[in-house]
């Protein structure tokens, strides 16, 4: 199944690919923290992409899925979301 993703999806996508693909939520489930930076992404999205089979979301963890990996790989110009600055 190859679902096509909207910007911020696709960017919510190669932030988490980026880091490991691997992060954790936060802040009443809402935030993703992964390698110590916080994704300025809404929760809307990360269950967009969970929707579509990009990632796994059990146990307050988020987690590229192979089809989320081979999504990435193949489209290497996705420019990733933004990054929430520590001190917010």
């Amino acid at each position: 199944m190859t679902t096509e993703l909207t910007k911020p999806q696709q960017g919510a996508l190669r932030w988490l690919y980026n880091r490991g693909g691997s992060g954790v939520f936060e802040k009443n489930n809402q935030v993703v923290v992964a390698q110590g930076e916080r994704s300025a992404t809404e929760r809307k999205t990360w269950n967009a992409l969970r929707d579509a089979g990009y990632i796994t979301t059990e146990n307050k963890r988020a987690t590229v899925t192979e089809e989320g990996q081979q999504y990435c790989r193949s489209r290497p110009g996705i420019k990733e979301a933004g990054t929430v600055p520590e001190d917010e």
